[in-house]
């Protein structure tokens, strides 16, 4: 039990040094059902995510699992 719960840490460190190092123009995918998008703005909080042309959401910056290579999103 005590490996699950040292695994799970090493994964949520991960994930926070990976919200904290986004940049405008990322391309990530955020958890709760695999959106894909552009990264547009940053805040401390949350991030604004272009899913469109023209439409863009805003996310919580945790809810970001994975930053994709460079021209993954056209």
């Amino acid at each position: 039990v005590s490996d699950l719960f040292q695994l799970l840490q090493v994964q949520l460190l991960g994930l926070a040094l990976l919200a904290d190092k986004l940049a405008v123009g990322d391309t990530v995918v955020v958890t709760g059902g695999g959106m894909l998008g552009r990264v547009s703005k940053l805040g401390e909080s949350f991030i604004t995510l272009e899913i469109a042309n023209g439409v863009e959401i805003q996310v919580q910056r945790v809810a970001v699992a994975q930053v994709l290579p460079k021209g993954t999103f056209k």
